[in-house]
């Protein structure tokens, strides 16, 4: 008899690997908060809070992204660690007989040729054998369903406009910071944790400070003519980079960056936003759009970005207060904000 098991995170992962998971177990639901009362791969997906309504085994976090966070939910419902496991640990042991196999095959099939081709140099020598058994069955690369977008639509507008220097507030390095940089343009980070200043040559070169962002005390006063925050405020003041809990922290971070903005000067801003706004103790706060325009009241908002399900829409500051992105917003997307600064 297979084992029961629910599958928490109804996303690419689990559609990927749906065939090898109904083959081996049976799938009692799909938990997704998000996609609650939708329809995924034939099952109907519930709420995380229902998953105790139900007869389990296990239950599987199918999401690399967000495990740590769901397994806290998952925790807090009262489930028993034990049966609790990762999507990469179920795989792995489905694989692992395959894999090897595989490995094996290859092995033997390199060792066949080399000497069919009287082949001398990368022969196979069992000291330095080093097996990497799941790189084939994963994808060409991880795309992150808000960080790929907004950073490359940001770096853009960015890039647009040529600012002879940029400022950021811990937005990542590995994507919106190095499209900058890959750009020319002079970039600045701001974070409360340590990171080293980069300069390779060839104008590849990244300064860094590392304050407190929810103040700028460093900067003066409309001093600042490009700046970015992106998927960073939200996490402000609730500790979990190693800043103080402060439950205003993110308020404070918005007024800083409206005092250091000078006239004609743009921000770059991106935070969650939801239908409801909520606070996920301690990963993040998810905003409802119209917050972010009223907490920027001394800017001009250009445009926002509101990206939902790998998909952008754009929409200007009359459709956002007529509320035209009601139809398309979820629980948890990602709002783009645009803001310049016209006059002190």
């Amino acid at each position: 008899m297979k084992e029961k098991i629910i599958c928490v995170c109804a996303g690419r992962i689990f559609r990927q690997n749906i065939d090898i998971i109904k083959n081996s177990y049976t799938i009692m639901a799909l938990a997704d908060n998000k996609k609650a009362g939708e329809t995924v791969e034939g099952f109907q997906c519930i709420g995380i809070e229902r998953i105790t309504s139900y007869d389990y085994d296990k239950i599987v976090i199918c999401s690399t992204s967000y495990e740590a966070a769901i397994k806290r939910q998952l925790l807090d419902l009262e489930i028993p660690e034990n049966k609790i496991c990762s999507i990469k640990h179920l795989i792995n042991q489905l694989y692992h007989i395959v894999d090897m196999d595989k490995y094996e095959t290859d092995k033997n099939s390199y060792i066949k040729k080399s000497m069919e081709q009287r082949a001398v140099n990368f022969l196979y020598d069992k000291e330095n054998e080093m097996p990497m058994l799941t790189d084939y069955r994963e994808s060409a690369g991880n795309v992150d369903e808000h960080y790929f977008l907004m950073d490359i639509l940001m770096a853009r507008e960015v890039a647009k406009r040529r600012p002879g220097k940029h400022f950021d507030i811990g937005s990542r390095i590995d994507g919106f910071i190095s499209h900058l940089l890959a750009a020319g343009i002079d970039t600045t980070v701001i974070d409360i944790r340590p990171l080293c200043e980069i300069n390779a040559g060839e104008g590849i070169k990244l300064s860094f400070i590392q304050a407190d962002a929810a103040n700028l005390n460093n900067i003066p006063d409309y001093s600042v003519k490009s700046l970015s925050a992106l998927h960073s405020i939200e996490h402000f003041g609730l500790g979990r980079y190693g800043d103080e809990i402060d439950p205003e922290a993110h308020l404070k971070a918005v007024y800083a960056m409206t005092r250091v903005l000078s006239p004609g000067g743009y921000l770059y801003f991106a935070v969650p936003v939801g239908k409801e706004e909520k606070l996920c103790f301690n990963a993040h706060r998810i905003f409802y759009p119209l917050t972010i325009i009223e907490y920027f009241g001394e800017l001009k908002l250009e445009k926002m970005y509101l990206l939902h399900e790998m998909r952008y829409y754009e929409y200007n500051i009359g459709e956002l207060r007529e509320e035209k992105f009601g139809d398309v917003i979820g629980g948890y997307d990602c709002g783009l904000f645009i803001f310049k600064r016209d006059s002190y």
